[in-house]
């Protein structure tokens, strides 16, 4: 009998040795999960971005392409927790979150120094941590009910990066083995025991927003994802595989807005001839984005842009074109308007010397709506569109408003729901 070639000997030996990997693997990954579930707690392996509602200081609240892995919910002492993996643009954290009895300031507790991306002012510690806080009041507060809980905390686990988020509290760093992780979660549940209402119900804020949010925007949502936007607001259309992701959206207060990221594909046949005069067909595929901002008024206007200034703008585009008595302006920008009446009312000279000083990026206004060719996809980008435009708008007199048929718009702001185009029921 012949034996069998050496290389089927060589591939049966690393199926087998593969093999062995995975089952190790599997039935580590079995016992792991095994291990919570026998102490009472639920686990989820790829949980929603909604398990992160209502959290918004760092490293939450930051950059986009956020997204969470290993879920783990329960309660100790009482006090519901969870623990999960969350990742962001800002980095990749492991965390444990427990229920607070109120919400409460913005606060950090840590051993390491300021987290990043964190705005809050720095405190006089009564211990060997940093603590940031805007409210030196809450700060002291804070040290006074929990500080002993804290102390302990941090001598057992070798350090402490603690914040108050709202109504939860944050540790970063929690333990993967259970059993570890048992003990991590009692001691922090003594420290959100300790910060009862009764202590601190002279410094409770608002609840938090039911959702996703960014860093002291208390309206802002973010969305990882939302193509029932293609509905809503106008972006490239054809091609195929259209994604909108990255969705910054705000309901609230005179002036909602979007933005987000489009990506779309196309395809396209190629046909070449090799040297021996022989053709070939491929189809290949090009990639496509597009950064989008819009505003909405909610009051129709006639169309009016305000452009840099374009060669051909001069003699081609929508509507007419609209000089100033500003030359230096004329030379920056285009102005072009289905009704000329209504752009020179609106770029008068106050408006003009403003624009002159923010250089606005291109932008129009149609039909209650404002669209702006942002550069690109960035909450640096987006605070300072917002702040661009409203106080363009500001700027816009009493008269115009009136001319359309409705009174002058409060854009200072108070507060109230907008006309919700941008919220999404996914």
């Amino acid at each position: 009998m012949n034996n069998p070639p050496t290389f089927l000997i060589v591939i049966g030996v690393l199926l087998l040795l593969g093999a062995g990997i995975g089952i190790f693997f599997w039935r580590r990954r079995v016992g792991y999960i095994k291990s919570l579930t026998d102490r009472g707690w639920a686990f989820e392996s790829s949980p929603t971005l909604a398990i992160a509602n209502g959290l918004n200081v760092p490293p939450f609240g930051l950059g986009f392409d956020r997204s969470t892995d290993e879920h783990i919910a329960g309660a100790r002492s009482g006090v519901p927790f969870q623990v999960f993996e969350y990742k962001s643009q800002v980095g990749r954290f492991r965390v444990a979150a427990m229920r607070l009895q109120l919400p409460l300031p913005e606060l950090f507790v840590t051993t390491a120094g300021a987290r990043p991306g964190a705005q809050a002012a720095q405190q006089p510690s009564t211990g060997q941590w940093h603590v940031l806080c805007d409210d030196p009041g809450f700060a002291r507060a804070f040290q006074s009910a929990a500080g002993a809980a804290v102390t302990a905390f941090a001598q057992a686990n070798a350090g402490i990066d603690l914040s108050v988020d709202g109504d939860q509290l944050v540790i970063l760093g929690a333990p993967k083995d259970a059993a570890e992780l048992e003990r991590y979660l009692d001691l922090m549940a003594e420290i959100a025991r300790a910060l009862e209402p009764g202590a601190l119900a002279s410094f409770r804020r608002p609840a938090p927003e039911p959702w996703v949010g960014f860093y002291r925007r208390p309206h802002w949502r973010f969305r990882d994802r939302d193509d029932a936007l293609m509905n809503v607001v106008e972006v490239t259309r054809g091609g195929q595989n259209h994604r909108i992701v990255n969705v910054v959206s705000c309901d609230v207060g005179p002036l909602p807005f979007v933005a987000f990221k489009h990506h779309w594909q196309t395809t396209r046949t190629v046909t070449s001839t090799d040297a021996n005069g022989n053709t070939t067909t491929r189809t290949e595929t090009d990639n496509h984005e597009e950064s989008i901002f819009e505003m909405s008024l909610g009051i129709p206007t006639p169309y009016l842009e305000v452009t840099g200034n374009r060669v051909l703008g001069k003699w081609f585009g929508r509507g007419e074109r609209v000089e100033s008595e500003l030359a230096a302006f004329n030379e920056r920008f285009d102005v072009r308007s289905t009704v000329p009446k209504f752009a020179s009312d609106v770029i008068h000279p106050r408006q003009i010397e403003y624009l002159m000083q923010t250089q606005p990026a291109p932008f129009s206004i149609e039909g209650g709506r404002i669209r702006v060719d942002v550069p690109e996809h960035d909450l640096r980008v987006i605070d300072h569109t917002v702040a661009v435009l409203l106080g363009f708008l500001v700027r816009i007199p009493e008269f115009v408003w009136q001319d359309l048929g409705v009174a002058v718009p409060d854009f200072d702001g108070d507060g109230r729901p907008g006309p919700t185009l941008y919220s999404s029921a996914t």
